[in-house]
């Protein structure tokens, strides 16, 4: 009786595992679908940040 108790118990368990996983990925996807992506801003400023190359000799190396 308790076998049959603790299989009934694992298959329950695992058909509300497998159920919230598939709800919670179709919530997921249908807010991702309603998420606004925001335009990409205009090119930056080319005074104003950006890559700048380090020295290859530093000035006290000399």
């Amino acid at each position: 009786m308790s076998l049959m108790f603790m299989l009934f118990a694992l298959s329950g368990a695992l058909l509300v595992l497998g159920g919230g996983s598939y709800a919670l990925r179709w919530i997921l996807l249908r807010t991702q679908d309603r998420a606004v992506v925001p335009e990409r801003p205009a090119e930056p400023d080319p005074g104003r940040g950006g890559y700048v190359p380090a020295f290859e000799e530093l000035p006290g190396d000399r």
